[in-house]
């Protein structure tokens, strides 16, 4: 039995970014026993900033989510967009007014704008 991802992992396995926080949000969502060390180590910096930020609101939402202790790391600078970041290209307004209204705060502070299904896994 392979061990649960770490949030770290993301990162250090390289490869598909994406498709690992997806392999690490099922891990994390099966843990039983310790979700907090799961997120406790802060992960390498990407070089994208919109993933960096996107890896640290997932990491705050998930600790709320769990009732576990956010991660100091999630509140490092590096760790926000400069620009907004939208999850349907274009500039339609009737979007991202949708976008603005549904989007957890974890991720507009870090001008992510995702709508509410982000950490969705169905």
């Amino acid at each position: 039995m392979r061990q649960r991802m770490q949030m770290k992992d993301v990162v250090e396995m390289g490869g598909d970014l994406a498709l690992n926080l997806n392999q690490f949000l099922d891990d994390f969502r099966h843990e039983t026993e310790d979700k907090g060390s799961l997120i406790a180590i802060e992960p390498p910096l990407t070089g994208d900033p919109s993933f960096d930020a996107r890896l640290a609101a997932t990491a705050e939402c998930l600790a709320k989510e769990s009732g576990v202790r956010i991660p100091l790391w999630v509140w490092h600078d590096a760790r926000y967009a400069a620009e907004p970041v939208w999850a349907f290209q274009g500039s339609n307004p009737e979007a991202r007014i949708y976008l603005r209204q549904t989007t957890p705060a974890e991720f507009a502070s870090r001008n992510l704008y995702t709508g509410d299904n982000v950490l969705s896994r169905c």
